[in-house]
């Protein structure tokens, strides 16, 4: 098997398991604090066995900064999706999650002073618009526009994340990555009313952040090893296609045909450039 088809397989399985995410967080019957804290805690528990198994203790005692700065993010980004979640509609969050790729060339070009060309430039111009037509679309409540915020912020901090990364390219961020649950369940551990889970939802979070995070998480930390960023984004739309699609079916959750439209721009916007940019690279 070459790298071409070990990527492609490695991030296609860490996405197909990263589907359900939304779906189980619905599920669970719990604060979204008490949510917050299990699915972090559990991943980073889940994540750090296997590194003491497979790398030894070595493995989770040293961090380079740039390690400590992608843990601060991801842990911003995984407080923020739950309480996404509690606010706003799927369909909502994951389209606004998946303009993360856009703030990243933003991110990218005020740090790492990477040059923008017409296509970036015209991907962030029309994602923007798609944005604009989600929130047209939410609630007008005050929780729905703040969910729609944590979304966006979710976003722009997972970005941050892989600017972060892909300027450490010598550095594994699995570590990090256990290091960034452990960090989110302690600071949520303030704002936790309660930490018992009914006992119909031990199983979905046992599931949730004992396997199919940790998994999705450390494959698409490995996926981009083998396969370039532009077609891990690629996959990354179709997480933001199928997610809204199984809430939809199991729990009857109808996002509005305007939410639905300006996630089909994102969406289209996020596909057309990545195609664009790898054909590019092929020729």
């Amino acid at each position: 098997m070459n790298n071409q088809a070990k990527g492609i397989l490695i991030t296609g399985i860490g996405v197909l398991a990263l589907i359900p995410d939304s779906l189980i967080i619905r599920l669970v019957d719990e604060a979204t604090m008490t949510v917050a804290f299990w699915r972090a805690g559990l991943s980073g528990l889940a994540i750090t066995i296997f590194l003491l198994l497979t790398r030894g203790p070595k493995s989770m005692l040293s961090f380079s900064l740039p390690a400590l700065l992608f843990a601060g993010c991801y842990a911003i980004n995984t407080i923020l999706y739950v309480v996404a979640l509690s606010l706003t509609s799927v369909a909502a969050t994951v389209f606004l999650l998946a303009t993360a790729p856009v703030w990243a060339l933003i991110i990218s070009r005020l740090f790492l002073k990477e040059a923008l060309n017409i296509r970036m430039i015209l991907t962030v111009i029309f994602t923007l618009i798609g944005i604009g037509i989600i929130a047209m679309g939410s609630s007008m409540n005050f929780g729905a526009i703040l969910g729609n915020l944590a979304a966006l912020g979710v976003a722009i901090s997972l970005a941050t994340a892989f600017t972060i990364a892909r300027a450490s390219p010598n550095i594994s961020m699995i570590p990090a990555t256990a290091l960034s649950y452990l960090v989110a369940a302690i600071a949520v551990t303030p704002f936790v009313a309660s930490y018992t889970l009914e006992p119909t939802d031990w199983p979905k979070m046992l599931i949730l952040g004992g396997a199919l995070l940790p998994l999705a998480t450390c494959l698409m930390a490995i996926g981009p090893q083998y396969i370039t960023s532009a077609e891990v984004g690629l996959f990354l739309v179709l997480e933001s296609i199928f997610a809204p699609i199984l809430v939809w079916y199991v729990l009857g959750e109808n996002p509005g045909s305007t939410a639905i439209i300006g996630g089909v721009i994102v969406l289209l916007v996020l596909s057309i450039s990545n195609i664009v940019g790898l054909r590019s690279k092929i020729s």
